[in-house]
């Protein structure tokens, strides 16, 4: 979906960028962490593209206070959580792992 590869477009553009507070803030302004949550909750039962997000909302999130507090207020701590509560359901022990690993 478009979804997934915007996502690893984030993780990608975060790996590469030595200020990634400044790509979360910008990605922030620009409405990205609202479409990252809502991708989330419209696609719960499309594990990649969970695993992805929680990447990306790692990546951006890291050393980014402001970031982390838009990403929780639009309900992203909810949406991770369903995250992991659905991959209990119907997925193998390495794509728990995956996700788990994306996650953190």
């Amino acid at each position: 979906t478009i979804q997934l590869y915007g996502c690893c477009a984030i993780i990608n553009i975060c790996k590469v960028c030595s200020d990634t507070e400044s790509v979360g803030l910008s990605v922030d302004q620009l409405g990205g962490i609202d479409v990252i949550v809502r991708s989330m909750q419209e696609h719960t039962d499309d594990f990649f593209l969970q695993a992805e997000a929680c990447s990306a909302i790692a990546s951006l999130c890291d050393d980014a206070p402001l970031v982390k507090e838009a990403f929780f207020n639009l309900g992203g701590i909810a949406v991770v959580a369903n995250a992991y509560r659905s991959c209990k359901l119907g997925v193998s022990i390495e794509e728990s792992f995956y996700l788990m690993e994306q996650a953190c």
